[in-house]
């Protein structure tokens, strides 16, 4: 089922033909360890495998799953929502406009994906030389330590260090700030040249956040990614405006009209994009283009998704590096490796701190299918005419 061209041909696009079959499947993923975060703890990954087939038999794929964690709902809302845009889908029209159902942008993500792997597949192109990234082989990431004592952390540093990982992001405020500061202490003895950004989740509130910041900035860091609550963009844009480091947002970045009023508020430096949250590339892109007008630069992440969510969203990646404000911004897509299990045959894991832009049509990998069928928990249903 996968493209066997290259880009770099460039063939006349043909004709589109009509989505014919659209068919899905719920999975479940462990994690290697837990993630601990402000918000929780991470131990699985449920989600959903969309695939859509058109009258000349392309098959093309896209994931949808949400993180209820973050309130987003759960794989079961996706099945629901299927058996309800399934038939929509089939008629040519998008997902209900303005629907904010539980899981309803997951699964917007997972359409839009296929979409653009179908259209990848038709002409011979890869997703990223659609949406303007086609010039980027490859995206810088950063790797990821959770919430554990310092000496784990040290640990953790040292090894991604090793692993050829130019820039680190710790999980910070899940407990105290004295816990905290030794913690990325840890982190900046084992790596005293890699970019450090600390990830709060909103676990502070502003005047903690200020403390926090101003303690924790002598270990010279890269950015705080949301030291306070989502809601709180007073909060974020009096942090941004005491210049101490460089503020970026994660959970204010709810959905794209969320999105736009961090933007209009002058709260942050850098958006964190993760396409599962905000409906799928196009609506992230559209995001990115319009923080670059505003001198804001994006940081392309994932909701630990399995690689099909991972290769959506490194296309999405490479197109924003062609544009990004400040330039330079390792990307949070170095999740698949914290999965015990993936749902292809070769995950797309960094090597050096680098992942490759996958180089075959579309979404260039697709799901093997003895790996999703350990991972499954429940069989295909189909809605196809």
């Amino acid at each position: 089922m996968s493209g066997q061209h290259s880009d770099s041909a460039a063939p006349k696009p043909p004709t589109a033909s009509p989505i014919v079959g659209v068919r899905w499947r719920p999975f479940r993923l462990p994690l290697r360890a837990p993630i601990a975060t402000a918000g929780g703890t991470i131990e699985q990954r449920e989600g959903v495998l969309v695939e859509l087939r058109d009258a000349d038999d392309r098959r093309s794929f896209g994931e949808a799953s949400p993180l209820p964690e973050d309130g987003d709902g759960g794989a079961p809302d996706v099945l629901r929502l299927l058996g309800e845009w399934a038939p929509r889908v089939l008629a040519g029209e998008g997902p209900p406009a303005g629907s904010h159902a539980p899981a309803a942008a997951a699964l917007r993500c997972a359409l839009d994906d296929a979409r653009l792997d179908l259209d990848g597949r038709r002409r011979g192109l890869r997703i990223a030389s659609i949406i303007g990234g086609g010039a980027v082989r490859e995206v810088r990431v950063n790797a990821v330590i959770g919430n554990g004592p310092p000496e784990w952390v040290r640990e953790q540093a040292a090894a991604a260090v090793a692993a050829g990982y130019g820039t680190l992001k710790l999980k910070v405020a899940a407990g105290s700030l004295d816990e905290d500061r030794r913690r990325v202490q840890a982190a900046r003895e084992a790596a005293p040249d890699a970019r450090l950004r600390l990830d709060a989740n909103g676990g502070w509130d502003t005047a903690t956040a200020h403390e926090a910041i101003d303690a924790l900035a002598r270990y010279d860091l890269e950015y705080v990614e949301q030291p306070v609550p989502a809601r709180d963009l007073e909060g974020l844009a009096r942090l941004r405006a005491e210049g101490t480091c460089l503020i970026a947002a994660d959970e204010s970045v709810a959905d794209a009209a969320e999105a736009e009023r961090v933007l209009d508020s002058s709260a942050v430096d850098v958006l964190v994009l993760k396409p599962m949250r905000l409906g799928g590339i196009r609506r992230a892109l559209n995001l990115a283009r319009d923080a670059s007008w505003e001198g804001v630069s994006c940081v392309v992440t994932t909701n630990f998704d399995s690689s099909l969510g991972v290769a959506a969203a490194l296309h999405l990646a490479a197109a924003v590096d062609s544009f990004n404000a400040w330039g330079g911004f390792a990307h949070g897509l170095s999740t698949a490796e914290h999965l015990a299990a993936d749902l292809v045959a070769r995950p797309l894991v960094p090597h050096g701190g680098v992942l490759h832009v996958p180089s075959a049509v579309g979404l260039g990998v697709e799901p093997d299918e003895a790996a999703l069928e350990a991972a499954a928990t429940g069989d295909w249903v189909e809605v196809s005419r």
